[in-house]
């Protein structure tokens, strides 16, 4: 799966275009992973290993991203164990994590990580409107903190995003872009508003 991962992020547009079927296919075959190690086995592996090994491919190319959601999404309606809504969750978490982590790691203007901000930023509402709905609708513990853990997570992302911005500015100059800065303040306060309705404040 990792090669697969490493495989889906050097493809550029015209070939993500060309095998989007093939690799989706790919991922729905195995997404989410549902594993119990053997007994006794010799080789030391975890479900762990093996969703996040599945979790680096999926999230390897940001061009997949609404794809990727829509599968994600379909996994959720129709999963009838907490098990698939967990996963899921994880997944979120994985992904903002990545952000987070690419985004920390920058010291100067980085036009790779803008393409897969504004990808990202494609989905990012319906993101976000999937852990809140687990938040307030599942009564099961482990999901209800997953999902709270990628909403901290998303808040988190959404800061970065902005510091980065602010510093950097846009991908046509060095000046702020001002439109995208727009979006991600008006997401934070979104963040904060569905906050303060779900806890009826």
């Amino acid at each position: 799966m990792k090669f697969l991962g490493d495989l889906v992020s050097r493809l550029n547009s015209e070939l993500i275009s060309k095998h989007k079927e093939q690799i989706l296919n790919l991922f729905e075959d195995y997404y989410p992973v549902e594993f119990s190690p053997p007994k006794n086995s010799p080789i030391k592996i975890t479900q762990e290993d093996l969703s996040d090994s599945l979790n680096q491919a999926i999230f390897a190319n940001s061009i997949l991203i609404k794809d990727v959601y829509d599968m994600m999404k379909e996994r959720v309606d129709t999963s009838e164990v907490v098990e698939g809504k967990f996963e899921v969750l994880k997944s979120v978490c994985y992904l903002f994590n990545n952000m987070l982590d690419k985004l920390k790691n920058i010291t100067n203007k980085d036009l790779k990580i803008e393409n897969e901000v504004k990808n990202l930023n494609i989905v990012w509402e319906d993101l976000f409107n999937l852990i809140v709905s687990e938040i307030i609708n599942n009564i099961d513990e482990e999901v209800h903190f997953e999902a709270i853990k990628a909403l901290t997570l998303s808040v988190k992302y959404n800061k970065a995003t902005i510091d980065y911005i602010l510093t950097y500015g846009s991908t046509s100059s060095s000046n702020v872009d001002t439109s995208l800065l727009d979006t991600f303040l008006q997401q934070q306060t979104h963040i904060y508003d569905l906050l303060l309705k779900s806890c009826d404040w």
